[in-house]
């Protein structure tokens, strides 16, 4: 793991974060994660399965869900789950779906100090995002960033029967790379071309087009398609604005073709997409 990781440039935009007490006929069926999840189990027993792998889970199991990941769950109705639970998505300047990037694994079974720590942390979590307020909002994603920065020190110090790895690796990006991506964040509203972006980065065009691939594992045109839709989805989270609105100011000038990509990208129309927000854990 690398000791130098930095979580400072990161924020989050929380859209979900409460208590919920399952009744005995709860259950959540396959389906794509569409945000980032971190839930607590607090009581209870039961089944999560993450990408194809089945994971047993009980009261003090900590959970890391990412965006895009395929999951069902479901417990003992004689011995029901109560979870915290905060969805949210992870932000950081000139990454693709930044929180594959951080060095985490797929459950934590905690120590009896730990699962004290966190519950407090959740509870302080709930309290401020429930408030409503721009001051209670900067305090819960601040809780958050550090619940995350204390599970990157746990992933240190786990045993391997205690966490289930993940599979996802990183590596550093080419620095031309690296600033043309901090270009594209950074003008997402404006037209953005790859004659253009090539010009930026001093390389032909056809050079600009194969190395970009070869770090982000995207050609420059989807990179910016999926960067306008994870624009498209914080703003959806975070505002009241329309999706017109959303649409022109994520640099899509046809309202239909965005409800299109939306869909295609998601799997869900930009109007899906918010209203599943109602979901407690997806």
């Amino acid at each position: 793991m690398n000791s130098t990781f930095s979580l400072a440039d990161s924020t989050v935009n929380i859209s979900i974060a409460g208590y919920f007490p399952c009744k005995p006929s709860w259950s959540i069926p396959k389906n794509r994660n569409i945000n980032d999840c971190l839930f607590y189990i607090e009581k209870g027993k039961g089944w999560i399965e993450l990408d194809g792998e089945n994971i047993e889970t009980k009261a003090g199991d900590l959970h890391i869900l990412k965006q895009g990941q395929i999951c069902k769950m479901n417990h003992d109705p004689k011995d029901c789950f109560s979870v915290y639970s905060v969805l949210f998505l992870f932000l950081q300047p000139g990454m693709q779906r930044p929180f594959e990037s951080l060095p985490l694994s797929r459950m934590y079974r905690l120590s009896k100090s730990q699962q004290k720590k966190i519950k407090e942390q959740y509870k302080s979590t709930v309290y401020y995002f429930n408030a409503h307020n721009p001051a209670g909002d900067l305090k819960a994603k601040s809780i958050i960033l550090n619940v995350l920065s204390e599970i990157i020190e746990w992933e240190k110090s786990f045993s391997k029967n205690n966490k289930v790895k993940s599979t996802t690796k990183t590596h550093a990006v080419d620095s031309r790379i690296g600033e043309i991506i901090n270009y594209i964040d950074a003008n997402l509203s404006s037209e953005l071309t790859v004659p253009q972006l090539a010009e930026e980065s001093h390389l032909t065009t056809s050079h600009f087009s194969k190395l970009f691939k070869e770090e982000t594992g995207q050609s420059p045109i989807s990179f910016i398609r999926n960067n306008r839709i994870n624009c498209a989805k914080a703003l959806l989270i975070s505002s009241d604005k329309t999706i017109s609105k959303i649409a022109l100011e994520c640099g899509f000038e046809d309202h239909f073709y965005f409800s299109r990509t939306f869909k295609q990208i998601v799997g869900l129309s930009p109007k899906q997409f918010k209203e599943s927000l109602k979901n407690p854990f997806f």
